[in-house]
């Protein structure tokens, strides 16, 4: 008789730059409990973040800008969102316009 043994062990995927700006966010405030308290939200988001469980938005990298005091911009958190600042984001820039006018 053959003895059959499974293991599921995780194996580590590699940080990516957003993992990292939300890593550097969660240093700068000490943990993650005490980012998510400045944020407004439960530590459980941000572990979702950290983990890329939950997708970046511009709500949540505008928090996390704003908890930070600007050390950790939102720019670096979501590219898009710097395009848009630009302006070379028009659609974006447009719907939003519309939206406001509403």
């Amino acid at each position: 008789m053959g003895l059959t043994m499974s293991f599921f062990c995780r194996i580590p995927k590699p940080m990516t730059q957003q993992d990292k700006n939300v890593l550097r966010a969660i240093q700068y405030c000490g943990s993650q409990k005490k980012l998510a308290a400045r944020m407004g939200c439960a530590q459980q988001q941000v572990s979702k973040l950290l983990n890329d469980q939950r997708a970046m938005t511009f709500e949540w990298a505008l928090r996390i800008e704003d908890a930070t005091d600007g050390h950790v911009g939102a720019d670096e958190l979501l590219p898009p969102l710097a395009e848009w600042r630009k302006g070379k984001c028009r659609k974006l820039a447009t719907t939003r316009k519309r939206s406001e006018s509403i």
